[in-house]
């Protein structure tokens, strides 16, 4: 059986999906599965602002379908549900979708052109063979907005690459705090993007109940907004605040394990990928008690209600200043992080490929 991913053009930035595309190709061919993935790259040099997003528009909606008819295979996989509308260039009887969230209906995001493409993406995956969810929670939603039948979708999650379990140097851990100026101030790392529904807003303003304490906000891969950056000064957190928009894996890895603890206080998430890679690094997890965030981290994490800066801000101080319970969560963490693995993913995506080659 020879299987074709189709990715997101990587002018799109979206780097968990680049991670899910890389991983689950890897681990496919581990197991005998022949796999190759596929994308119609679009040409840089980068343009600019509303040009290149809609030079990046135009090419995911018309030259990649044309490219991507050429390059099916037994199964064809769109590894992003955002690019469902390919489907529309193949057989659909042999095309499998994953579905990874519903944000845009479910949080009423996006507007005009942006909207319009994703809802037409969300048309043509209901026209798929067979949908792979993330979570319980994503199914559930797909099956709430859908008429889609319940027995074409399987829940198959996401997992954490085994180097995230690996020990990172003390050396690298020091060049990152000299290069950040944090001294020996404790680290609150969030990581991911600031988009809305990943309730910056109510992490600052827990921070904020926590002047007695000695920590570093530290915000990886994500822009603070203009509001966002208001809170900023508003609470006085200027001096305790670091955002680093871009970090390599290594940075990434050292950020986690140099991290006193790791919240994730999202409204909204269809499965909360970081939450696993900073188990697997050894971080204390403080994540909401919201979407599919329960559903992964069980009981090796601290859930709280993200509406509330006071409850949040309690569950923090708990980590920061319970050296006992941090220890338990940390290995409670670890243990969690290890039932996710590539492999597994790999082979529950791969029964699915063999349900519709049947």
């Amino acid at each position: 059986m020879q299987v074709t991913l189709f990715r997101d053009l990587p002018t799109e930035r979206w780097w968990s999906m680049e991670r899910y595309a890389d991983e689950l190709t890897r681990a496919l061919r581990a197991i005998g599965c022949d796999a190759q993935s596929y994308v119609a790259a679009r040409p840089l040099p980068r343009l600019r602002g509303a040009l290149d997003t809609l030079a990046n528009y135009a090419w995911r909606s018309t030259i990649y379908p044309l490219a991507a008819r050429a390059h099916q295979g037994d199964v064809n996989h769109i590894a992003d549900h955002s690019y469902a509308h390919l489907i529309d260039a193949f057989d659909a009887r042999r095309t499998v979708v994953t579905c990874h969230d519903l944000a845009p209906v479910a949080l009423n995001e996006g507007r005009g052109l942006a909207r319009r493409l994703w809802e037409r993406s969300f048309r043509a995956m209901l026209r798929a063979a067979h949908i792979i969810a993330d979570s319980t929670f994503t199914r559930d939603e797909i099956r709430q907005r859908s008429n889609y039948p319940a027995e074409q979708i399987t829940v198959v999650p996401l997992a954490v690459g085994a180097e995230f379990f690996e020990l990172v140097t003390d050396a690298d851990v020091r060049a990152l705090r000299e290069q950040y100026f944090l001294q020996d101030r404790r680290v609150v790392l969030h990581v991911g993007s600031c988009a809305p529904r990943k309730n910056i807003a109510t992490l600052l303003a827990a921070l904020a109940r926590l002047r007695e304490l000695d920590w570093v906000f530290v915000q990886a891969g994500g822009q603070f907004d203009a509001a966002q950056d208001q809170l900023i000064d508003q609470f006085d957190l200027r001096e305790r605040v670091r955002q680093i928009p871009r970090a390599s894996e290594n940075q990434l890895r050292a950020w986690y394990h140099s991290a006193a603890v790791f919240a994730l206080p999202s409204i909204y998430e269809g499965f909360g990928l970081p939450i696993l890679e900073a188990m697997a690094s050894g971080a204390p997890v403080v994540c909401a008690d919201a979407s599919s965030l329960s559903e992964l981290a069980s009981d090796a994490a601290i859930l709280t209600d993200s509406h509330d800066p006071a409850k949040l801000a309690d569950a923090l101080r708990l980590v920061l200043t319970d050296a006992r319970l941090a220890d338990n969560l940390r290995a409670r963490g670890i243990a969690q992080a290890r039932l996710f693995t590539w492999e597994r993913t790999a082979r529950a995506t791969f029964a699915v490929y063999q349900k519709i080659k049947r």
